[in-house]
């Protein structure tokens, strides 16, 4: 698919880079936090923005894209973890970064703790490198 961006691949690509650039910021306010005894809230925000954009690559590589993280998200379980791409694990994690996320975002009185915010990004780690063993997988060239 060709359009006035690129070719769906191309948008894949930008998707996956914006990933990558999601979960660095998350690793770095984290950083951040440890050494000025700052809140993690924000590391944990990046970490589920960093799945969020690789949710967004696999759509594409489908050529499917969603508007809201609820439609994403639901599609991609749907298409992914129940239709066996993905291990029903990834699934569960999801839910949980998700909410995690919110709270941090929306929920005044929630601290998220140095341990959830390492998980997070962990899950991030994780998730990426399986978003990006997916496209290639179906035949989305990076690196």
């Amino acid at each position: 698919m060709q359009d006035d961006y690129g070719t769906s691949a191309d948008i894949v690509r930008i998707r996956l880079a914006a990933s990558q650039e999601k979960l660095d910021e998350a690793v770095d306010l984290y950083d951040k936090a440890i050494q000025k005894q700052r809140s993690f809230n924000g590391s944990v925000s990046r970490a589920y923005y960093s799945v969020f954009k690789a949710i967004s690559a696999i759509h594409m590589v489908n050529g499917r894209a969603y508007k809201r993280h609820k439609d994403a998200i639901a599609k991609f379980n749907e298409y992914h973890v129940h239709g066996g791409d993905f291990p029903r694990e990834t699934g569960r994690k999801l839910s949980h970064a998700q909410q995690r996320r919110e709270n941090s975002d929306y929920d005044d009185f929630y601290h998220a703790t140095q341990d959830e915010a390492a998980e997070q990004i962990a899950f991030a780690r994780e998730f990426l490198e399986q978003a990006k063993s997916y496209c290639r997988m179906h035949g989305v060239m990076i690196d």
